[in-house]
């Protein structure tokens, strides 16, 4: 414990500089943290409103987040649409090439077309839902 005061002085014992410039701090930074809210700088922020009338930001946030989970629909629809010719593509070219039949085309197109019709309407659904 010698070698380390030695070494190190001020690290073992601060001295009155360091102690009164942290209670200073930690005493101005409570007078903030107390003084901000009754300054009234909050004024020209929007009214939260009171959840269910219909009004404020939280209307606001509401529509936003039901445009988002449109958004996150279509783009899961896009992905889905992308899956679906990629297998009518894959079965057509094992189709041409002999290893694989035609019937398989045909049942990847039509579950496919299935698929995509179904996904439409779902998205239809969804934002007539959200949307209102």
């Amino acid at each position: 414990m010698k070698n380390l005061t030695r070494l190190y002085p001020r690290a073992m014992a601060p001295d009155r500089r360091h102690r009164w410039l942290s209670t200073g701090l930690s005493v101005l930074a409570a007078l903030l943290l107390i003084g901000l809210p009754v300054l009234g700088w909050a004024d020209g922020l929007p009214d939260v409103g009171d959840p269910g009338s219909g009004g404020g930001i939280l209307d606001d946030t509401q529509q936003m987040a039901g445009s988002a989970a449109v958004l996150v629909g279509l783009l899961l629809a896009a992905a889905a649409m992308y899956y679906v010719v990629g297998a009518a593509i894959s079965q057509y070219n094992e189709a041409t090439m002999g290893r694989g039949n035609w019937g398989g085309f045909a049942m990847a197109l039509v579950v496919g077309i299935a698929m995509i019709i179904l996904i439409v309407w779902l998205l239809d659904k969804a934002s007539s839902i959200l949307g209102s």
